[in-house]
């Protein structure tokens, strides 16, 4: 007989964060920040990205793109004209690197989380994000159909076809209640359910019932 009983989150190594990131700075307090934090790699989808930014850029002014990774230099090479040409235009900051401090910060500031991968185990990523109250907008991969009520605490597009991922962003972007709502519930799922504590605690009440 094997039960499932999930993943949990070291929050940890969020703990005592030194506040003063330069990126999350970086983040503008009059626009709605979207961000990717992970590899830059094939299977994560970061050219679907990127077009899907451009997209989101022409519809709406107030977005402002940020970027926390990096990947395979070769990989990269084929994606950095893209990024430089955002960079340029004012609405993205790239990053290779930041510590986990700044990432908590970087969550804390961002309001969505755009994850469009192809494939994922889990998808550690998006527990933090949501841990730090951002809602996720993600491909339906493992870690997403884990995490992720849709609609409730989280968007879950089902395919790859640019108009379904920009119409979900744009649902938040224009619906600042349903934004604050899959923030809020986020947060609060992965508190109660997906820390290490909980998930321990989960294991001991199967194994007591098992035995």
């Amino acid at each position: 007989k094997v039960i499932s009983v999930g993943v949990g989150l070291d929050i940890a190594k969020f703990q005592n964060a030194e506040t003063g990131s330069i990126i999350a700075k970086k983040m503008p307090d009059d626009k709605c920040n979207l961000v990717y934090v992970g590899k830059l790699e094939e299977r994560r989808n970061i050219g679907f990205l990127l077009e899907l930014f451009v997209k989101i850029s022409e519809k709406k002014k107030n977005v402002h793109f940020t970027i926390v990774g990096n990947g395979d230099k070769k990989y990269e090479a084929g994606i950095m004209g893209t990024i430089i040409s955002l960079e340029q235009s004012g609405i993205l900051e790239y990053y290779p690197h930041a510590t986990q401090s700044e990432l908590a910060e970087v969550y804390k500031k961002a309001d969505i989380m755009v994850f469009p991968s192809l494939y994922e185990i889990y998808g550690m990523v998006l527990m933090e994000a949501m841990y730090f109250g951002t809602a996720v907008v993600s491909s339906a991969n493992g870690g997403a159909t884990a995490l992720i009520d849709h609609g409730q605490d989280g968007i879950i597009v089902n395919d790859f076809q640019k108009e379904h991922w920009l119409a979900a962003v744009l649902q938040l972007i224009d619906d600042p209640k349903f934004l604050l709502k899959l923030k809020r519930n986020a947060e609060v799922k992965i508190k109660k359910k997906f820390t290490w504590d909980m998930v321990a605690k989960k294991f001991i009440k199967i194994y007591q019932e098992m035995i």
